[in-house]
């Protein structure tokens, strides 16, 4: 192998390494009901989220099928991607073991998303 040959494969290796922080979270994400819907996209350094969730009036649901989508960005610290919002910064970790993330539920617990493929 040429000194050429290998120098394009060690910079190919190298960049592919190289991913954008939280990489690992861009995709379609839903609950196992399918209610709740997280798209993630990169943008730039940081991270888009399109949450799409039944939509609520008081305590019911408003209408069958009715839903609301809010957009947030977040960035990446420490392995887990923050949001801050009008509640404070919530962390949402990425589970590699299972391919999913755990979105803190307000009542307690989280709300588990899986990947869709």
């Amino acid at each position: 192998m040429t000194l050429k040959k290998i120098l394009v494969a060690l910079l190919a290796a190298f960049l592919s390494a190289c991913g954008h922080p939280g990489s690992e979270y861009v995709g379609k994400w839903q609950t196992d009901d399918g209610k709740h819907i997280c798209e993630i996209s990169q943008n730039g350094e940081s991270l888009l989220l399109k949450l799409t969730d039944p939509a609520y009036k008081g305590t019911f649901i408003s209408q069958a099928g009715t839903t609301t989508t809010a957009t947030f960005a977040g960035t990446v610290k420490d392995g887990v991607l923050k949001i801050d919002g009008p509640l404070g910064t919530i962390g949402i970790p990425y589970v590699k073991a299972d391919d999913k993330l755990l979105f803190p539920n307000f009542m307690g617990g989280n709300l588990e998303y899986k990947r869709v493929k």
